[in-house]
């Protein structure tokens, strides 16, 4: 489904109660991620979103993304 959450993704967090835990959101996308944050959050409505990385097109400069993954894990350990 475009824009939105994987059926695995859905699944997951319907069986899985993340009520009141930290949960970082990563997001690999081929194109503009036109409201996959937002959607992804609403399925987890009560949960702390202590940050979200979305990288589109990740394979086509690898050496960006990988300093952007990097840079967003060190925010995560603060």
């Amino acid at each position: 489904m475009g824009w939105s959450p994987s059926s695995a993704i859905r699944t997951y967090f319907a069986k899985h109660d993340l009520s009141g835990k930290n949960v970082a959101l990563f997001f690999t996308l081929g194109n503009n991620p036109r409201g996959a944050v937002d959607k992804t959050k609403k399925l987890i409505p009560n949960s702390i979103v202590v940050g979200e990385l979305v990288l589109v097109k990740p394979s086509s400069n690898k050496d960006e993304t990988k300093k952007k993954i990097y840079e967003w894990c060190a925010t995560l350990k603060s």
